[in-house]
């Protein structure tokens, strides 16, 4: 569970660049992320829909909690892993079992290239 957390955090963080985004910035990559995991996990219309909003809600509150504690690395850590374990768990709301086990997996490789590098 927990490498599903970091990877979530990882890819939602590759987009948002840490910065606090919003409006029109923030659903772009809320789109490209939710575009990259369709076609990995295979989502169907409905589930790309649901996605989507889960996506552009986790970016937009991981970037109000970066900007909110901006001054407290410890809480405003504590607050991301937080946010990241509600994620993780919304998407299995959404998923199917198949789905998340690949999203799992998914998880997983990226993590291991991520330590891979030097």
């Amino acid at each position: 569970m927990k490498k599903v957390i970091l990877f979530v955090f990882l890819l939602t963080s590759s987009l948002s660049g840490f910065s606090a985004p919003t409006g029109e910035v923030t659903r772009q990559h809320a789109n490209e992320l939710t575009r990259k995991l369709t076609d990995q996990l295979g989502l169907d219309e409905g589930r790309y829909l649901q996605m989507r909003r889960l996506v552009y809600e986790h970016l937009v509150q991981a970037a109000d909690i970066d900007t909110q504690y901006a001054d407290d690395n410890a809480v405003r850590a504590q607050k991301q892993q937080t946010l990241q374990a509600e994620f993780a768990a919304q998407l299995k709301t959404v998923l199917t079992e198949a789905q998340y086990t690949r999203y799992t997996n998914l998880a997983i490789n990226l993590l291991a290239d991520a330590s891979a590098r030097p």
